[in-house]
């Protein structure tokens, strides 16, 4: 059973703009270290940075919250597997609510050389 799907687009420029502005200070406050890592192994790293922002929006929506008062950016963390693929993983109280109810979120992301989106699907499996 879906319990919510949310989606977001996010500018590369604007994310370029903060990066440069801010640099690893608005880097830390959003990402984790792994996050980070893989980013900057890319040739564009403010794409990679963009999608993972519009994931974590996008995921936060289908839960139906905002950050702040319910999660921290640092809660959803953006990973991939051997192939690539991305996929959620969630830390704290978040993670627990997850777990406890037997919760699967789907991620989809996309990007090009203006815009980077994210889609998310949370299913209940159990």
């Amino acid at each position: 059973m879906i319990i919510g799907t949310g989606t977001d687009v996010v500018s590369i420029p604007k994310v370029e703009e903060l990066n440069d502005k801010y640099g690893s200070r608005f880097l830390k406050k959003i990402f984790v270290p792994s996050e980070i890592d893989y980013c900057r192994k890319h040739r564009n790293p403010n794409q990679h940075y963009a999608a993972r922002f519009a994931a974590k929006e996008a995921v936060a929506k289908s839960f139906g919250v905002g950050f702040g008062n319910y999660l921290d950016w640092k809660d959803i963390v953006v990973s991939q597997d051997k192939l690539g693929k991305p996929f959620i993983k969630f830390r704290n109280e978040i993670k627990e609510k997850v777990e406890n109810n037997g919760y699967s979120c789907h991620i989809s992301l996309a990007h090009n050389e203006d815009m980077a989106s994210a889609i998310s699907i949370l299913e209940c499996c159990g």
